[in-house]
């Protein structure tokens, strides 16, 4: 008979302790360095969805000249409590709890019958909870536009009221336009239609800076979230990421212009008028 083998026994040693920390660490490395690439490439991924979102509501907002005799679309607001009446772009004011996420205020204004889609009205990056104590990203509108297009000229009637005269706003050098044909100071490539708004400042869909030199406050602020920055768009239809030098955070309304952020607010008031 021959003899019986032996079979091998399996070695089924662990690891060690001090093998199980440098796994640990080696681990808590690689995510280090990973995550803030990962957090990175998401934020580029929702700027590419906000330019997306605002080039589809210019575009609306081109279309619409096209069917009343290249008149914008009114944007309005009242006297007295600063909402836009019905006959405006939007209606509704993200400053009131009730108005800020009911999607009928976007689906009952001028621009909605030309993409009838209410998730271009806001930015994909919206996160906290909005001044009214609700979530942010269930807000109904984060964008405004920009308050001498369309805006009220004397003889423009509302059915609710009253109207600010956008040229009282801006000073008479800086009257509504009323006609694609009238964007010319500044000229439609750079003459801003609609901007991504501070989530502390926007309200009633009319965005409105003061223009001078001697501005020292920014009654409306643009966001900053985008990789400190914010989406605008313009009057030939194409729309911008803008980076800010001193815009780091959501500003509140009628904050003071910063010292580093004099460039900021000149660039904007540009956009508008002179």
């Amino acid at each position: 008979m021959y003899p019986k083998m032996k079979r091998r026994r399996a070695d089924h040693r662990g690891f060690t302790l001090i093998e199980l920390l440098v796994v640990i660490a080696i681990i808590a490395i690689l995510a280090a360095l990973l995550l803030p690439a990962l957090s990175r490439a998401k934020a580029r991924a929702q700027i590419t969805y906000c330019l997306n979102n605002m080039k589809q509501l210019t575009l609306c907002w081109l279309m619409y000249p096209g069917d009343h005799n290249e008149r914008l679309v009114p944007n309005w607001i009242l006297q007295g409590s600063g909402s836009p009446p019905p006959e405006s772009w939007v209606s509704g004011d993200e400053a009131i709890r009730v108005e800020s996420t009911n999607v009928f205020f976007v689906q009952n204004c001028r621009l909605y019958p030309y993409n009838q889609s209410p998730g271009i009205y806001k930015c994909p990056s919206l996160t906290g909870v909005a001044p009214v104590g609700v979530p942010a990203a269930s807000l109904v509108r984060s964008v405004s536009m920009n308050g001498r297009m369309g805006g009220a000229a004397a003889g423009d009637v509302s059915e609710k009221g009253p109207l600010y005269i956008t040229s009282a706003l801006f000073g008479a050098n800086n009257p509504p336009i009323k006609k694609t044909s009238e964007i010319r100071r500044p000229a439609p490539v750079e003459a801003m239609v609609f901007v991504d708004e501070s989530l502390n400042t926007v309200d009633d869909g009319f965005y409105y800076l003061e223009i001078g030199s001697n501005v020292s406050v920014w009654m409306n602020s643009p966001t900053a979230r985008h990789l400190q920055g914010a989406i605008l768009s313009f009057g030939d239809g194409h729309a911008e990421r803008w980076r800010w030098q001193g815009i780091t955070t959501e500003q509140k309304p009628v904050v003071a212009v910063a010292p580093n952020q004099r460039v900021d607010l000149k660039r904007v008031q540009d956009t508008i008028g002179f």
